[in-house]
């Protein structure tokens, strides 16, 4: 059984299924999950939430359950019915996602490194917060290619608008040039 496996605990009807499911709920999640059960026991909306449970082995599992309340003719509710998932594995693939982003972003800032990448089919270009800074565009991590044109150095522009029609048009796989810019801010020309 699937919720056995989850939550370490054997099936049984007889049970009280609220305070056992409360017993093994972490600590810091249990007032919200009750309060979250309890509103959608009182509410017409479904159930979904994630939450933490101690498994009887111990290990701290991230669990996503939907559920829904069956409600008698008068509207009382009966019953919950609804699935649980095991997320875990997605919440520490996604904690190590962050910790990596964070020490790339600190190594750029170490380095004076920015990175970027381009959306060719809507001209969008998604830039580091390294980058942003470097270029002198504060918060702004989503451009198009017209607000980079407009801060390219005047001596610049013609040549980067060949080369980046060269390596859209030639599909190249990689960019490597140098050139000038005008820092929207401070109107410092730096060369990138």
């Amino acid at each position: 059984n699937n919720i056995e496996a989850i939550y370490g605990q054997k099936s049984d009807d007889t049970a009280d299924g609220e305070n056992t499911w409360l017993s093994i709920l972490h600590p810091d999640d249990r007032e919200r999950a009750r309060q979250r059960a309890k509103a959608a026991i009182g509410d017409t909306e479904d159930y979904n939430d994630e939450y933490r449970i101690i498994h009887s082995d111990g290990k701290e599992i991230y669990v996503k359950s939907y559920g829904r309340v069956l409600r008698d003719s008068a509207n009382k509710p009966v019953s919950m019915s609804g699935v649980s998932f095991d997320i875990s594995a997605q919440k520490h693939a996604m904690d190590l996602l962050k910790e990596r982003d964070f020490w790339l972003t600190e190594s750029q800032k170490m380095g004076s490194i920015g990175s970027f990448s381009l959306n060719v089919k809507n001209s969008s270009l998604t830039v580091s917060v390294v980058l942003a800074d470097i270029l002198g565009l504060g918060n702004e991590s989503e451009i198009t290619l017209q607000r980079l044109y407009s801060i390219i150095h005047p001596d610049s522009k013609e040549l980067m608008a060949e080369y980046f029609n060269d390596i859209v048009t030639n599909r190249k796989d990689t960019f490597d040039k140098e050139f000038k810019i005008t820092r929207p801010e401070t109107n410092e020309t730096r060369w990138i």
